[in-house]
């Protein structure tokens, strides 16, 4: 830990061992005082070479033997001490600490900063840092604390027993700590470029997971594999190319102290010729040069895995850092959510996809072109178009996922930017085109919002609403069955009815389903448009879909191109005023009709 230590980066990881920090300062004084214990027991033994032999007495080395034993047994009682705090106070109780820690910070991020950026970087950045992290921290506390104990204590036993060895070990310090930093200005960007290579390599691999399905039906296994042996390739020849030179450079440190040892007791052997010093002085100043040498060589041997931890960690709390694109108000208004939705002349554009940890935003060109509408309170609206025509860029701001470059956005005549973002997202459920589950309960899932795992007789009533009942006959378990992962156990009409009902639950005073039955087939979107047209009666629903069959009973349809509102009103409006209306309904409906 020696060297170019990034003082952000330390001062971060002090201030997150805040919560630590009696335990660690309790941790550390025992390790310190063992050592001392070390130098006392040595010291004790160095006394029986130089008493044994005198008088034929052995009374003397006796009592220096009981000396060392006697304080090498309140050592190993330090030790389980010292050990039992760790158990209780430090070990798991840290680590523990550093996930609540990511995932909290994780979820300060704006909705529209986790769609925008690649979320396996992002989770690949976290993992690598918590990583980093903690095994610095165990480093620090198991490692380099107790080396930093041995290496001054050795200091001070050299001085003791000589003024020139002292002198010549602390010089021999000094010349070692610069020979560490010039390490680490040599490793520093070498290893960042391997840190690079494994960042775009976890995005690849990340992928072959995710998309394994799709890489199997296109027969693309082979193609896949030579992508990955390729990538992982230029990993390993960029990780040889930085730690290769990097080992010899290592080598020649430790060589130097290995010299430098054998050099000092060679002039101790002279100091005792003189008469300066005593055999046990040479006993000493050979133990102890070993433990300095020791403790120098442990503190090169962290060099590889703290250069390597401090990039993943200076890359953690850069992300972890990064400020909200979206800003919260610090008075904002709690209540009153209920009214009108008015969007006035609003421009958007997206971000263009930036590094995770920088913070630099490019934006893309506009998907929402100076538009302009009012959503009265307690009616059913729905925006259609094709897409690419800014229909789901409209859900995304109003739950304010982002915040529009131009114009302004209302709630009840309140600036949407002034609303308490997370009491206003409670009054919203959302039905989205990809309905997440978890792998857990149907009652866990659907509680999910509400802020309690909702009882059998409200999950009936919702049932009723969602479209549930028509399918709850078959789940093994009741509102108890576990659907697998990502919901693998339902069929694609039933996880959107999984999803209505657990919008449902939320009590919602604003409904959005965006795209919500458009992976259907003809009859499941039959069955979600019923379910959808139950669960929406009574509240503001805004209904985004390309599929006009399910706008046809809305109060108000946005007919949007380009990202432009092209044309408003209702079903039979459009389709006497609009002629793109038009267009788009006879593309849909005819062919059916015809089938018919």
């Amino acid at each position: 830990m020696l060297g170019k230590i990034d003082r952000k980066i330390f001062g971060e990881i002090i201030k997150f061992s805040k919560k630590f920090r009696k335990d660690l300062l309790l941790v550390f004084s025992i390790i310190v005082f063992i050592s001392c214990l070390d130098a006392v027991n040595h010291w004790a033994l160095s006394k029986v070479f130089d008493t044994s032999g005198i008088d034929k007495d052995i009374t003397v080395p006796l009592l220096w033997i009981i000396l060392s034993g006697g304080s090498m047994v309140f050592k190993l009682l330090l030790t389980k001490w010292r050990e039992k705090i760790e158990v209780r106070k430090l070990d798991v109780v840290i680590q523990n600490y550093l996930n609540e820690y990511s995932i909290g910070k994780f979820f300060t991020f704006s909705n529209g900063q986790h769609l925008n950026e690649h979320s396996g970087i992002k989770q690949n950045i976290i993992q690598t840092g918590f990583g980093s992290l903690r095994n610095q921290m165990n480093i620090f506390i198991y490692t380099l604390v107790p080396s930093l104990s041995q290496f001054f204590v050795a200091l001070v036993i050299f001085y003791w027993l000589n003024l020139w060895i002292g002198l010549a070990y602390t010089i021999f310090s000094v010349l070692f700590v610069w020979g560490i930093i010039k390490f680490n200005g040599f490793l520093t960007p070498r290893v960042d470029k391997v840190r690079k290579v494994e960042i775009e390599n976890s995005r690849l691999i990340a992928e072959l997971y995710r998309y394994v399905t799709l890489i199997k039906n296109e027969v693309a296994e082979v193609k896949s594999l030579l992508e990955l042996h390729s990538a992982l390739g230029k990993h390993h020849n960029t990780y040889c190319d930085t730690w290769l030179g990097a080992v010899d450079k290592l080598m020649l440190i430790r060589l130097s102290t290995q010299i430098f040892r054998f050099m000092t007791i060679v002039f101790a052997i002279f100091l005792i010729n003189q008469g300066q010093i005593t055999m046990g002085s040479i006993f000493l100043i050979y133990l102890w040069s070993g433990n300095y040498i020791n403790a120098v060589w442990t503190i090169t041997d962290l060099q590889k895995q703290y250069i390597t931890d401090k990039i993943n960690i200076e890359k953690y709390f850069q992300l972890i850092e990064t400020k909200p694109d979206v800003e919260l108000h610090p008075n904002p208004i709690t209540e009153g959510f209920d009214g009108d939705i008015e969007f006035k002349n609003i421009t958007f554009s997206y971000p263009k996809r930036v590094d995770s940890a920088s913070g630099n935003l490019e934006l893309g060109e506009a998907v929402l072109k100076d538009i302009s509408f009012k959503i009265e309170s307690g009616t059913k609206v729905a925006f259609v178009g094709e897409s690419g025509s800014g229909k789901s860029t409209i859900a995304n701001l109003i739950r304010r996922a982002f915040d529009p470059q131009q114009g302004e956005i209302s709630v009840n005549n309140y600036p949407l930017k002034n609303l308490h973002l997370k009491k206003f997202l409670q009054t919203i459920g959302s039905v989205d085109q990809e309905i997440i589950l978890f792998d857990r309960t149907i009652r866990e899932n659907i509680s999910l919002g509400s802020n309690r795992i909702l009882s059998d007789d409200e999950l009936s009533t919702i049932a009723k609403l969602s479209g549930i009942e028509n399918f709850f006959h078959k789940l093994e378990q009741g509102w108890d069955t576990t659907i697998g992962e990502r919901g693998a156990k339902l069929s694609g009409g039933e996880k959107q009815r999984i999803g209505i009902a657990r919008a449902l639950a939320k009590n919602p005073r604003i409904l959005i389903f965006d795209e919500a039955t458009s992976a259907l087939d003809s009859r499941s979107e039959k069955q979600v448009s019923r379910a959808i047209e139950k669960s929406s009666t009574g509240i503001t629903s805004i209904i985004i879909t390309h599929r006009l069959s399910t706008s046809i009973n809305c109060d108000k349809i946005f007919v949007m191109k380009a990202g432009k509102i092209l044309d408003q009103g209702t079903h039979t409006e459009l389709l006497e005023n609009s002629q793109y209306y038009r267009e788009l309904f006879k593309g849909q409906i005819t062919p059916k009709t015809n089938e018919q």
